[in-house]
This record gives structure tokens, C-alpha cells and sequence, in this order.
């Protein structure tokens, strides 16, 4: 007796084929469908969520260290301005001294 090949899906070993299409040759009218084992694909979908994960947490810690520069940048220039206005002070308190 000969056996038939699977139209269920499954390989011969049993395991799930999922159809996919390319989108490329879609959009030149063509219609081309792999079959591709389930596990295959999970696997590339857990590795692209992977490294997306990776560049958003390095995005964030990007963003969260260039705010830390801008309040140090900030403070900074606060106290620029504070030590100015000191000098100033000082420098007219210097010429009344002189003066008297």
C-alpha cells in the first residue's frame, strides 16, 4: 500500500508546517508560500523580540544618562551664575573699602 503525502499541515514526522508568503513577491504579483516548521519560526520571533528588547533598554539607559547630564549641565550653570553675582558683590564692597 503507498502512502499519500500529508495535505494536514504536518510533515511526516508530525510536526506543524505553517505557510508563510513573502512579501516581496507579493508586491510583484507573484505568490510564492514556504513551508517552514512552527519551531523555526518561533524561534526567529523570540530572537527579533530579543533584540528589540535590547536596543529599547539601551535607548532608555541612552535617554535616562543624557538627562542626568542635562540637570548636572543645569546645576552647573546656576552656580556660574551664583559665583558671578558673589564676585560682583565682592568688587563693590572692595571699592567702598577703598573709598573710605
Amino acid at each position: 500500500m503507498l502512502k499519500r503525502p500529508s495535505t494536514s499541515g504536518t510533515t511526516g514526522s508530525g510536526k506543524a508546517m505553517k505557510k508563510r508568503r513573502d512579501a516581496t513577491f507579493e508586491m510583484l504579483g507573484m505568490k510564492v508560500v514556504e513551508d517552514r516548521p512552527i519551531v523555526e519560526d518561533d524561534l526567529k520571533e523570540v530572537e527579533e523580540s530579543q533584540a528589540a528588547c535590547l536596543i529599547k533598554g539601551i535607548c532608555l539607559g541612552a535617554e535616562k544618562e543624557r538627562a542626568e547630564l542635562k540637570r548636572k549641565k543645569v546645576e552647573l550653570e546656576r552656580n556660574v551664575t551664583r559665583l558671578k553675582i558673589d564676585l560682583l558683590k565682592e568688587g563693590k564692597w572692595m571699592e567702598a573699602m577703598k573709598a573710605s
